[in-house]
């Protein structure tokens, strides 16, 4: 468990709620207990625009690559462009494995990604890396 994770607020991004289930359950069990949860991209985006409004933005955005209505890669260009949101990291979850792919990924933005399905530990790293969390 990291020891000031529960100062973060991440919005988690997955059209399959039982994904999302597993997922928070992941953060939480790392000590991030402020965790919002969106079921695609157009949803997702309402909430960050409202987190805005409020001046409550998200420390991090955690998406499936692959939903309806807006996936992964198109709501990661939109926040790319907004000024309140362009250094967010942006971490994408998916179970493409295709290099090229997620190269043009981090090309438009994406700040790093987790092949699917997630595992606790690189989670865990790729935290740590983005907010020098401690154990």
């Amino acid at each position: 468990m990291f020891s000031n994770a529960q100062k973060l607020r991440i919005l988690l991004i997955d059209d399959v709620e039982t994904d999302r289930i597993v997922e928070k359950a992941m953060l939480v069990s790392l000590g991030i207990t402020n965790v919002d949860e969106a079921e695609n991209g157009a949803i997702a985006r309402f909430k960050i625009e409202n987190a805005i409004n409020a001046s409550s933005p998200y420390d991090l955005i955690l998406s499936d690559w692959n939903m309806p209505m807006l996936n992964g890669i198109e709501l990661a260009k939109i926040l790319k462009k907004d000024d309140a949101m362009k250094n967010t990291p942006f971490i994408l979850l998916t179970g493409i494995a295709d290099e090229h792919k997620v190269h043009l990924a981090l090309k438009i933005g994406v700040s790093d990604y987790v092949l699917k399905p997630v595992q606790k530990e690189i989670l865990k790293e790729k935290l740590a890396r983005f907010f020098k969390l401690s154990l």
